[in-house]
């Protein structure tokens, strides 16, 4: 819920989904049960309440990292699985989903989002519609319906 004392429109939704290297490997990821997978969350405990706790509350991670980026270069040299954001991750051939299960959380929407008094200036006009129009036509990628690779192993 954006604050009253700003003005825009959502946008979509950021979907996450289950991710692992691709290849052989992840076929026997996927037959394991969940809780025996090497997860991978993050330092920060209330980011990983929010992720996890949101998705799979009974997830917890095995490896702790700093950043999202750091998460995504884990699961790609094989090191666990994690939950990441489909926009990254679905682009990334070195990564396959787990299962073709989505994630979606209305705590992670995209807005566009201005303070009122700065709305009639040209340029942030031109470029909260050139934002608009980019984040709409990769939307699909975004809500992750895009580049879906739901066969471990592939």
């Amino acid at each position: 819920k954006p604050p009253e004392t700003l003005v825009g429109k959502r946008l979509g939704t950021v979907a996450y989904a289950i991710y692992a290297a691709a290849g052989s490997e992840s076929r026997r990821i996927a037959a394991q049960d969940r809780l025996d997978w090497n997860w991978i969350g993050m330092h920060n405990e209330t980011f990983n309440r929010m992720l996890y706790g949101t998705f799979l509350p009974s997830t917890r991670p095995k490896h702790r990292v700093d950043s999202m980026a750091a998460m995504h270069a884990m699961v790609r040299e094989g090191l666990g699985v994690s939950i990441l954001p489909c926009y990254t991750a679905d682009l990334d051939p070195a990564l396959t989903r787990l299962d073709s299960s989505v994630f979606r959380d209305p705590k992670f929407d995209i807005w566009i989002l201005y303070h009122p008094d700065a709305r009639r200036t040209r340029r942030l006009r031109l470029f909260a519609d050139f934002l608009v129009k980019r984040i709409k036509a990769d939307i699909d990628l975004f809500e992750g319906r895009r580049g879906i690779r739901d066969d471990p192993g592939r």
